[in-house]
């Protein structure tokens, strides 16, 4: 059943939603006349995955129509990273007018929404069900035209106030959970929490996580969607780095503001709550997310109250904290996270010094779990005897050596293991990596559906960084990533890039390294 309303800003009239729910439905029946006509079976969707796709259209052309400014965000981020607004549906020759419902924007929506809504889809942007559908569907929208509402309620939300913390968190909330472009990969996001943390994977995905959107998060297109300065269009992205801590409860002054203690860095913020300051009271210790607006901080995500804690285990919480989540301690304790840079680049230029490289292959996993033991033996032979003695003591060992776990799959795994050094974060490890290496020798000519299996693991998976992916193309070229996810005519280093920033959108902002210190 086509339901428009479901995903409409509450607390605004509803009077567009049934037009549009009607708008919908013709959409619908005319994007299944289409399907008969496809040359594969390819694109043929399910009902329910219909029912959503028509609904994704309308509210795509109300978008474009009403210049709510949603599509507009990522085509302004296109352009400004890739010099072109749809990468891989726009001819670097061509052009459209701004406020357009033209086949290259129709044509961009149908490539990523179809791989959204069929599992593990890799659709070619030249194949030819999908440019059969755009011409037609481009067509058909601009003879809907005049039947979409002028009044937007979507619009009404996002021209709503900025002036708090909470007004902007509720637009962004809307835009993460309910908006056309975001949804489904909150769907997708979300289903790895369970119920009782269902607001805390809420507002992980809407602050930090990086979709398939140009690499974009919900903050980056609401930064360019709203109308706020260019400075608290940088606050508002400064949100993807939470302050994640625990906070005592220093004082409540007159109206909705608290004085609060990040024990992790003993610094004091001014907090502000639309809720009643009596759910707080002096010298508890809250366990949350606090993000800044207008010079102001505001709670984010659910918080965790304690009652009065003892001093001593305040500090034993404080010790463990910094422990256990060195990256998030690293976005606000400057001191912390230098020391971590510097660790890294000193991990970095010992595996250079015994490698010889910052990419080693090795045949298996028992050979690399051997190197890696063998480099850290050397590491503390050549250490001062008192300082090896007191990291033995202070961590109780009996051998001063790092011992290393692995995964028994991965140690017995024999086609090749990759270790690469991310001189920014540490190591990164790729099993496959002959089948890898010899796909991407081929230079996209006679890839085995076997190497283009592998490539396109190494370039989704999480683990894997830009820094790793560009360490082989500048040896071997793009030109089997590219074939791998079918992009043919005549692609360019451009959407490689363009590519590698979707798969991997999380890379390109603020990262730490990946360590920890144990400070006591």
């Amino acid at each position: 059943m086509i339901d428009i309303k479901r995903n409409r800003p509450e607390g605004f009239p509803s009077k567009d939603t049934p037009t549009l729910q009607n708008v919908a439905k013709e959409i619908y029946y005319f994007i299944k006349e289409i399907e008969k006509t496809f040359t594969y079976n390819t694109l043929v969707l399910s009902k329910s995955g219909l029912e959503e796709l028509a609904i994704v259209v309308v509210e795509f052309a109300e978008d474009i129509l009403n210049n709510i400014g949603i599509w507009k965000a990522i085509e302004h981020y296109n352009q400004k990273i890739f010099g072109n607004p749809l990468p891989l549906s726009l001819p670097k020759s061509e052009s459209f007018e701004k406020d357009d419902i033209n086949t290259y924007r129709v044509h961009h929506l149908l490539w990523k929404v179809y791989q959204e809504l069929i599992p593990d889809l890799i659709l070619s942007p030249e194949q030819i069900d999908l440019n059969v559908l755009t011409s037609q569907l481009t067509e058909f929208l601009n003879q809907l035209k005049k039947k979409f509402p002028k009044y937007s309620s979507v619009k009404q939300l996002l021209n709503s106030p900025n002036r708090y913390g909470w007004e902007v968190k509720r637009k962004l909330i809307w835009l993460g959970r309910n908006s056309y472009i975001f949804r489904r990969c909150f769907d997708d996001y979300i289903k790895d929490f369970d119920s009782n943390r269902r607001i805390e994977g809420t507002d992980d995905f809407i602050c930090q996580d990086k979709t398939k959107w140009s690499g974009l998060g919900v903050v980056d297109v609401l930064a360019e969607v709203i109308n706020i300065s260019d400075k608290q269009k940088k606050e508002l992205r400064s949100w993807n780095e939470r302050h994640a801590a625990y906070y005592k409860i220093i004082s409540k002054k007159y109206g909705k503001e608290l004085k609060v203690e990040n024990i992790i860095n003993n610094k004091m913020y001014s907090v502000y709550l639309d809720a009643d300051l009596d759910v707080f009271n002096a010298g508890e210790i809250i366990l949350g997310s606090l993000v800044p607006w207008n010079e102001e901080w505001y709670w984010s995500g659910v918080q965790y109250k304690y009652s009065h804690i003892p001093d001593k285990d305040l500090k034993e919480m404080k010790m463990s904290f910094i422990k256990n989540s060195g990256k998030i301690v690293y976005r606000y304790c400057d001191e912390l996270a230098e020391r971590a840079h510097k660790s890294i680049k000193a991990q970095y230029q010992k595996f250079i010094d015994f490698h010889g490289d910052n990419l080693v292959v090795f045949p298996d996993g028992y050979a690399m779990a051997a190197a890696l033991q063998n480099q850290s033996k050397q590491e503390f032979k050549a250490a001062p005897k008192k300082t090896v003695e007191r990291i033995m003591k202070k961590n109780k060992l009996k051998n001063p050596c790092s011992n290393f776990s692995f995964p028994i799959d991965l140690l017995e795994n024999e086609t090749g293991i990759g270790v690469f050094f991310n001189p920014r974060e540490g190591v990164e490890i790729f099993p496959d990596f002959y089948t890898l290496q010899r796909g991407l020798q081929k230079k996209g000519k006679n890839v085995t559906d076997n190497e283009k299996d592998i490539i396109l693991g190494f370039i989704e998976s999480n683990a894997i960084s830009p820094s790793f992916v560009n360490r082989l193309i500048k040896k071997y070229g793009f030109e089997s990533i590219t074939e791998a996810f079918l992009i043919r005519n005549n692609p360019d280093k451009n959407q490689f890039e363009y590519l590698l920033k979707c798969r991997k959108g999380q890379y390109y902002f603020k990262r730490y390294p990946n360590l920890s210190f144990d400070i006591t």
